[in-house]
């Protein structure tokens, strides 16, 4: 017997074993709570307001909404965006994308501003990492509705590297 794989449900299985793993292990809304202030606290106290990261958001969305981006962040606000070096080979490490996924592109804080949002709904289940230098969300996992199938959110995102006179200091981490 010989198996069709069909590139949607292959590209599905990454988004579906997150999913398996944040419902087993979905905390409550108090401790996600106390976790964003702690982690939101945390990263205000580093006063950090130029930086860049990765960014990569997992959906069933286009291609290009799919891709790791290099987010560049100055005084608080997203000013520049461009295809990682891992983005797959018809997006060209550097290159810009679309106005549409840049306009859309949050700082760190946006991040936060996200999870909580998730906690306000009373999202069913959140699952949130964060770093441990700077507190920022590192991965996001929100599902608003049990019932309601790809309306869940999920984000990866690296550490954030300081800015100095628009000099990177290091890579970015992984994703």
């Amino acid at each position: 017997m010989q198996l069709n794989a069909n590139p949607r449900r292959l590209a599905a299985a990454p988004f579906l074993a997150l999913l398996f793993l944040f419902r087993c292990s979905t905390a409550s809304a108090q401790t996600s709570q106390e976790s964003l202030n702690e982690a939101r606290s945390l990263w205000t106290s580093k006063g950090l307001t130029d930086y860049v990261y990765k960014y990569r958001k997992s959906c069933f969305c286009l291609p290009a909404d799919r891709q790791p981006l290099m987010v560049t962040v100055r005084g608080g606000m997203v000013v520049e965006v461009v295809y990682a070096d891992d983005a797959d080979e018809d997006f060209s490490p550097g290159d810009a994308p679309n106005d549409d996924i840049k306009k859309r592109l949050p700082s760190v804080d946006d991040l936060f501003d996200e999870i909580q949002n998730g906690i306000d709904r009373s999202a069913f289940a959140i699952t949130v990492t964060y770093g441990k230098v700077y507190g920022n969300p590192t991965s996001i996992v929100i599902d608003y509705d049990e019932m309601i199938a790809d309306e869940e959110l999920l984000i990866k995102a690296g550490d954030p590297i300081p800015l100095n006179n628009s000099l990177e200091s290091s890579p970015p981490s992984e994703l």
